[in-house]
């Protein structure tokens, strides 16, 4: 859905969760580089936008990203100003955009919301060709939680054309609330989608898959997480035991070792009276392709980074997202 004249109308249908909004500001752009660089990363509805957006704009690993893979993007969410996070960073930093709703928040008289969307999106130096929603099965009802939304979690699919070659990319999120084994089912649904939409071109698979080693819906499991740092870690060790949709995405062809750091944390959870939860979340999934030089980005503003002094100071040590981002280059067999 690219004419934004019609949002509102699809905003009082569930129309909206099925469609894409797709803007490509950038008609052509010959990216001849061997490799793609590009990024996960959950914004954390884009509560830190203003240090997010220098971090893109000049963080070493980060200025010349080719694509970003992003969750939990806020539009028209009084949290986050109101604004189109996603068009905000579509702009300041030249990229084409695919937004795919995950959820609509629901209306209350109260509520000053505008738009009240919530979604997860591929930001691409490229043109968007094709694009799709992929809707994964509920495993957790948020329609009568504590935050009131209709939707699901789901993946919004792109193609793009690199170097004379066309590849699929998906920014994926899985559920937090629920089991291992619930995060499977939506990974098989995930990929399930993927193979029917993109055929067998090349697709990297990138999101936060809330691999959290535990059953995210039990509120005492996280605490107890806390104040356990050797099962925390024991936990982040053995993540490919616990949850099985890593070996479930790699026996049906897409590879994550070669493109994340195994062992990585990449999310910190607060947990009240204790010491943040660290968590590994966010992942790479490559098929046809191959990653390299995985990296993990403390998504704490730190200008020592940047090369510059003094510059950044107002932003200095604050956090730009609850989750950290992961990077890495990907070259086509």
């Amino acid at each position: 859905m690219s004419d934004f004249l019609s949002l509102q109308n699809a905003i009082a249908s569930d129309s909206i969760l099925n469609e894409v909004v797709v803007v490509n500001h950038i008609s052509s752009r010959n990216i001849s580089t061997e490799k793609l660089r590009i990024v996960v990363f959950n914004i954390e509805r884009g509560f830190g936008i203003e240090p997010l957006l220098i971090y893109l704009r000049e963080h070493p690993l980060l200025k010349n990203t080719d694509v970003i893979l992003a969750n939990e993007v806020d539009w028209g969410m009084k949290r986050t100003e109101n604004r189109n996070i996603a068009a905000l960073i579509a702009e300041k930093n030249g990229f084409n955009y695919a937004y795919g709703i995950e959820f609509a928040y629901l209306k209350t008289p109260d509520s000053e919301n505008k738009e009240g969307l919530h979604g997860n999106v591929i930001f691409s130096r490229l043109p968007i060709l094709e694009s799709k929603v992929i809707r994964l099965p509920s495993v957790y009802n948020w329609q009568h939680s504590e935050q009131p939304r209709s939707g699901s979690r789901n993946a919004v699919c792109a193609a793009v054309e690199w170097n004379g070659k066309k590849i699929g990319l998906s920014s994926a999120h899985l559920e937090n609330r629920t089991t291992p084994d619930g995060r499977l089912k939506q990974m098989k649904c995930l990929l399930e989608g993927v193979e029917a939409f993109f055929g067998n071109i090349p697709v990297i698979i990138g999101g936060d898959m809330n691999t959290n080693c535990m059953n995210g819906a039990d509120n005492n499991e996280a605490p107890m997480l806390a104040r356990n740092p050797a099962e925390q870690k024991r936990r982040i060790r053995e993540v490919e035991k616990i949850e099985p949709l890593l070996l479930y995405a790699a026996q049906h062809g897409f590879d994550y070792t070669c493109c994340n750091l195994i062992d990585k944390t990449t999310r910190r959870k607060p947990i009240q009276g204790e010491k943040d939860l660290l968590l590994n979340l966010d992942w790479f999934f490559a098929r046809g392709c191959t990653g390299t030089n995985p990296h993990v980005i403390t998504a704490i503003f730190d200008e020592n980074k940047l090369g510059t002094k003094n510059k950044y100071a107002e932003w200095q040590g604050t956090q730009i997202s609850d989750h950290d981002a992961i990077v890495a280059d990907f070259c086509v067999f």
